[in-house]
């Protein structure tokens, strides 16, 4: 293989999330219709504040952590930018993770990503970046967790 090939394999685990309004004291939400709103969301990308907000937050560093995602670090799967990404041939803003890696992942590996992922979006980094957009938005943000789930690999 030449210097100049790369045999790089990425996953993308996300879909389509509803954009919701709550009131300071969490007592009222409601979900928010507007297509404008949703779209400003577009390109929403979680900063890594460890790093003076200048970069974004990879959630691979975290994969070293666990007793069933070290394998997944070792192997050297890395990035894992959350980001919201409106899908204009859906009309649906989507939450992503965007993950790479040296070679394809089987379905336990694939699994074992998916489990991360999805825990980080529940009660990591997702709700720590909802919870920004929320504070910049006047209690405006897109859910932390999709309604639906769908994981891709692909070797671009």
């Amino acid at each position: 293989m030449a210097a100049s090939e790369t045999n790089t394999n990425i996953i993308t685990i996300g879909g389509p999330v509803s954009v919701l309004w709550t009131s300071y004291d969490g007592s009222q939400d409601r979900e928010i219709t507007d297509i404008n709103i949703i779209k400003s969301f577009d390109g929403s990308i979680y900063m890594d504040s460890d790093r003076g907000g200048a970069l974004p937050l990879e959630l691979s560093v975290y994969l070293s952590d666990g007793d069933d995602t070290s394998h997944l670090y070792k192997l050297g799967v890395r990035s894992g930018i959350l980001k919201y990404t409106f899908k204009k041939d859906k009309n649906q803003l989507w939450l992503e993770t965007e993950y790479s890696a040296p070679r394809e992942l089987n379905d336990k590996e694939i699994q074992d990503l998916y489990n991360f992922t999805k825990s980080q979006w529940i009660d990591g980094a997702g709700s720590n970046f909802t919870g920004e957009l929320s504070d910049k938005n006047k209690g405006t943000n897109p859910l932390s967790e999709p309604n639906e789930i769908y994981v891709y690999q692909s070797n671009p």
